[in-house]
């Protein structure tokens, strides 16, 4: 909360966002052993933002932010790449208050780091046509005490869950983070101790996160016949890579155990095979294949859905304002805004059927986007 480069990151998320990157700030970077967390807090990353081409390509910048005059400005461009390569990043920055960005280029461009000045950026920002009054959704500097109280919450009454939306999220695989979204939107629909409000900021919260898995999913799946699509979705959400390993193991004890009542009984085994081997998919399944189909149907337009859902997170959820619906056309998809409004809804009515959000929530968000 008194963060001495507060401002400069809200800024830098601001001009990723302008750009079409859902963005974040302080996400924790933690020691794992042998796959697991540890309680080592290794650093943190001032601000990550992550964004979609129309092909579901992912595409993710990092940014380093500080006032400090300590710290050599070499020392850091190496500590950044670090980071850079730690989050798969295709781009870094490195703000400084004060620096000569020219000093710097040959080792920047080696690394694809771009280091910024305190009036580079205000130059940036006019370059981009920022309105400096702009501070929205994860950048609304109202935001911050809020949302620090939401996650407290979470970590005070479900500790497993809040590690989970701050630290484990970013490194998990794809297929996980669907599924352990998904369980950590019903923890929190279930626990009366975190009040109404806090809840749905982080719910929605979870909804955008999960709008990044499912859309980073999908990228096999959209180049995939729609006749196929179903069948490749449940594989994958088994497993990814093990998924046809996975099958084969199950329909296998299929045929044994109807091999053995057959034997032991003379009876035979009425489930269909196709039917034992659906119990082992999530129950959400079949909402699932039909949200990803939709996501698929629409690429260029559901790529900015988790922008949107992550300002009625933050200024629905936390601020209680409306949505600015010109602003959003302004960087989101234009006249096109309707149809954007109409898949965001779709992900709130998978969020309700899959029993991750109350009616109340849901209306609350349903509303937030007429």
């Amino acid at each position: 909360m008194t963060d001495m480069d507060f401002n400069q990151k809200l800024r830098i998320m601001r001009l990723l966002w302008t750009n079409g990157y859902l963005v974040r700030k302080n996400v924790p970077v933690v020691r794992y052993d042998f796959g697991k967390r540890t309680d080592e807090m290794i650093t943190d990353l001032d601000v990550l933002g992550i964004r979609f081409q129309f092909d579901f390509q992912v595409e993710k910048a990092i940014a380093y932010c500080t006032t400090s005059k300590k710290e050599k400005s070499k020392k850091l461009l190496f500590w950044l790449e670090g980071l850079k390569n730690h989050f798969d990043a295709n781009k870094a920055y490195f703000v400084r208050s004060e620096i000569l960005e020219s000093k710097y280029m040959d080792t920047a461009m080696k690394f694809d780091i771009s280091p910024i000045s305190e009036s580079n950026l205000e130059k940036l920002e006019e370059i981009y046509s920022i309105d400096k009054d702009l501070f929205i959704g994860p950048f609304n500097n109202n935001c911050s005490k809020k949302e620090y109280e939401a996650f407290k919450s979470l970590k005070d009454n479900e500790n497993r869950v809040f590690y989970y939306l701050k630290v484990d999220f970013w490194v998990d695989k794809t297929y996980k983070k669907i599924v352990s979204l998904l369980h950590s939107l019903k923890i929190i629909n279930q626990n009366s101790k975190i009040d109404n409000e806090k809840s749905f900021f982080l719910k929605m919260y979870c909804l955008s996160l999960l709008s990044l898995s499912i859309i980073e999913f999908s990228r096999p799946i959209l180049f995939v016949k729609q006749n196929e699509r179903e069948k490749q979705i449940k594989e994958r959400i088994l497993g990814g890579d093990l998924s046809y390993e996975k099958k084969r193991s199950i329909e296998g004890f299929y045929d044994f155990m109807k091999a053995e009542i057959i034997k032991k009984y003379n009876k035979k085994y009425d489930v269909p095979k196709i039917g034992f081997v659906e119990q082992f998919y999530p129950p959400y399944t079949k909402y699932l294949v039909d949200l990803i189909n939709r996501f698929c149907n629409k690429p260029k337009i559901a790529i900015y859905v988790p922008n949107l859902i992550d300002l009625i997170c933050y200024e629905c959820g936390l601020m209680n304002n409306k949505l600015d619906e010109e602003m959003i056309k302004t960087f989101y998809i234009g006249n096109e805004y309707d149809l954007l409004n109409k898949i965001a809804k779709d992900l709130v009515i998978f969020a309700k059927r899959s029993d991750g959000i109350t009616d109340k929530d849901y209306d609350k968000a349903i509303n937030s986007l007429n």
